[in-house]
């Protein structure tokens, strides 16, 4: 399941990170986003290119590119 595919206060658990660019990969696990995690979804901006999860305790806003590296699973 993508990111991008959930609605806001969603739970939801990181499974992977898909085959994309390692500069994003890099970025994303040095960030907290590791497989096992759990996140909610916490807002969209209007246009939709940002989304705003809740992460081991702070606030994390992705780009749709960036958010369509992680593999999630809706809790």
């Amino acid at each position: 399941m993508r990111l991008s595919d959930m609605k806001i206060n969603d739970h939801g658990l990181i499974t992977g990170l898909s085959a994309g660019s390692s500069y994003y990969r890099h970025n994303l696990l040095a960030l907290g986003l590791t497989p096992g995690t759990k996140f909610t979804v916490s807002n969209f901006s209007p246009l939709g290119d940002l989304i705003a999860i809740t992460i081991r305790g702070y606030i994390l806003a992705l780009r749709g590119c960036e958010a369509d590296v992680l593999s999630v699973e809706k809790l």
